[in-house]
């Protein structure tokens, strides 16, 4: 190999060199702007801004879907804040599947067990 082309092989590999350091450093740059926490706060913002979104449709399809199921579970709520029998019968019946679910394992048969 003669000295200029030596020359010319190392000059090229200087110059890919020099780009791929570039191209790194570049990288890291964008890298550190993109964990600053500004951006990182408007990066969870928008992840919850679309998770309730999402939500909010979900939950508009199952009223739409089931609005006799919806229009019983709030009038089972309303009457459970704001009349008396209705929650006397809620919390016996929450302390009654307390009691139920504490004592399981006397209804469970032995061949369940495994």
């Amino acid at each position: 190999m003669s000295r200029s082309k030596e020359r010319t092989q190392l000059a090229d590999a200087r110059a890919r060199a020099r780009a791929a350091r570039m191209q790194f450093a570049d990288a890291v740059q964008a890298t550190k702007a993109r964990l600053t926490p500004a951006h990182l706060k408007e990066d969870a913002r928008q992840a919850v801004a679309e998770r309730l979104t999402e939500a909010k449709q979900t939950t508009r399809r199952a009223i739409r879907r089931h609005p006799l199921l919806t229009g019983a579970a709030v009038a089972g709520l309303a009457a459970s804040l704001f009349w008396k029998p209705a929650r006397s019968v809620a919390v016996y019946g929450m302390r009654a599947s307390q009691f139920i679910w504490l004592n399981r394992n006397l209804w469970r048969s032995t061949n369940d067990e495994t």
